[in-house]
């Protein structure tokens, strides 16, 4: 690297890890500017201090800031701060559609046989009913049964839905299940 030409060193970024002050050093040392770390901090504290040539600083904190900036959509941790809601209009959703068909399946609404119209029969669905790979998932023998798949599902559905989003979380939960019953 090249020298700066300095003796007193700047500090132009702390860091929480040596991990993060190295990928900034990379960016530095990318465009010649001579850096090192300096770990620094108490036990309960501890950080890296990322420090240049007093010549070199202002040119060193633009280019970290820029860096930042171009990276910091990549930089947001996936599960921040707790469970979160992502995903809950879906998840109210699946319930309200499993509670939908539990009271259909015990009311017989329009007069439907609904569990014999949509269980997942082997015999069947191997004779080419695909659909009941699907139309199973909403069925449910008993409120026991019913509550431990909203249960699941919600919670399971809002874990997935902060990982891969709300659409294709719920997309593979509902393949899943027809997978499962297929």
């Amino acid at each position: 690297m090249p020298n700066s030409g300095s003796t007193e060193p700047v500090e132009v970024r702390r860091c929480r890890t040596r991990r993060e002050a190295e990928e900034h050093a990379l960016v530095l040392a990318a465009l010649g500017i001579d850096c090192h770390l300096v770990p620094r901090g108490d036990g309960v504290n501890p950080f890296v201090s990322l420090c240049v040539g007093a010549p070199d600083a202002a040119r060193a904190r633009e280019q970290l800031f820029l860096y930042e900036r171009e990276n910091a959509s990549r930089r947001q941790p996936l599960l921040r701060g707790g469970l979160g809601l992502r995903g809950l209009d879906a998840a109210m959703l699946y319930g309200a559609v499993l509670l939908f068909f539990f009271a259909a399946t015990r009311q017989q609404i329009f007069s439907l046989d609904w569990a014999g119209a949509g269980a997942a029969q082997t015999g069947l669905i191997l004779a080419g009913a695909w659909w009941r790979t699907v139309t199973a998932l909403v069925l449910h023998i008993d409120l026991g049964h019913l509550l431990g798949n909203l249960a699941f599902g919600v919670a399971f559905g809002l874990l997935l839905a902060r990982l891969l989003g709300s659409g294709l979380a719920w997309l593979c939960v509902l393949l899943a299940g027809a997978l499962g019953n297929a």
